[in-house]
């Protein structure tokens, strides 16, 4: 139980900290522009056009960005994926090709509804995706020893399957017509990004990346 307990510390610690690291890099830079594969694959060498901001965006934060969260922070990322701008919004993921919509989403996530199984598996139907429930994962010691609220680990549920689309899009901005259907309606996910936020700084506190 231990050694399981570690190795998902260890790699809850690398995903997270790759993806913190690779979105600070979005707001930092000037400007980047590059043509998506011929195919539109969404390859693991694919690079994409962005929107970034000024170095007066950066100094801005990130609520500047993207807004500021709800205090009550469980009530929060609830209707950020269930009653605000693109809650029902259909989008497909780049690495799995899972279309799917944050509401669908929070409710997979929160255990309301199944996951069909075809969401599940990748193109060559092997079975890519584990469900965590929040309440499994936060009996694991680094949720206890990080002190993870409920509402941080769901953030990270959120994060690490599906979700991740959705949150990459609104931190570059682009594309624009994606974008504009939710920030424009008045839902940048700001409770969700900060109750994320608030675990990648959590976690690193209380483990140790591999040697």
């Amino acid at each position: 139980m231990k050694a399981a307990i570690d190795a998902f510390a260890i790699s809850l610690h690398q995903v997270l900290t790759k993806r913190l690291d690779y979105l600070r890099t979005l707001v930092d830079a000037k400007e980047a522009k590059a043509r998506e594969d011929a195919d539109g694959s969404g390859s693991k060498c694919a690079v994409v056009v962005m929107s970034a901001g000024s170095v007066n965006a950066y100094h801005e934060g990130i609520y500047g960005r993207i807004g500021a969260p709800n205090p009550k922070f469980a009530e929060g990322i609830e209707n950020e994926h269930t009653e605000m701008a693109g809650c029902d919004k259909e989008f497909t993921t780049s690495n799995y090709q899972v279309t799917t919509t944050p509401r669908k989403e929070y409710d997979i996530a929160t255990g309301r509804q199944e996951c069909p199984e075809a969401d599940m598996l990748d193109r060559k139907k092997r079975k890519v995706r584990i469900l965590k429930r929040v309440d499994a994962l936060k009996t694991l010691e680094v949720c206890k020893r990080a002190g993870l609220k409920d509402y941080e680990i769901l953030a990270v549920v959120l994060y690490t399957g599906p979700m991740f689309q959705v949150y990459n899009l609104i931190l570059r901005r682009f594309p624009a017509q994606e974008y504009e259907a939710y920030r424009g309606g008045g839902n940048g996910f700001p409770t969700t990004l900060a109750a994320l936020a608030s675990a990648v700084a959590k976690i690193p506190r209380v483990t140790r990346p591999p040697p």
